[in-house]
């Protein structure tokens, strides 16, 4: 497997640059959801919390570190999955299929 990152050769990686407009266009352009984004001050990714039309909670929009293999975050989307199965009634966010259906959203 390749690993994407060694945290034991260079302990910091800086969470990618997106602002929340970026992410709320990310979220319309390729998920179809139009919704505020508010950063929630990540380490090494970049994670908003998106609020639907009456402004509650509605999910968590990632923007993974691109230092991180496909393979690694599969692994991360997957070991969601598993604990949302496992516990139904905890809140977990789990993988939104994008309008290609795809789990994982490519961007530059």
């Amino acid at each position: 497997m390749t690993v994407g990152f060694n945290f034991l050769e260079q302990p910091e990686l800086p969470a990618p640059q997106v602002t929340d407009a970026q992410a709320e266009h990310l979220l319309l352009k390729h998920y179809g959801i139009n919704a505020r984004a508010e950063s929630l001050g990540s380490q090494q990714d970049k994670n908003f919390l998106v609020f639907d039309s009456d402004d509650r909670p509605f999910g968590v929009l990632k923007i993974a570190n691109p230092a991180f293999t496909a393979a690694e975050l599969a692994a991360q989307d997957g070991a969601a999955e598993l604990i949302a199965d496992a516990e139904p009634t905890l809140r977990v966010a789990v993988p939104l299929p994008n309008l290609a259906g795809e789990s994982c959203t490519a961007v530059t």
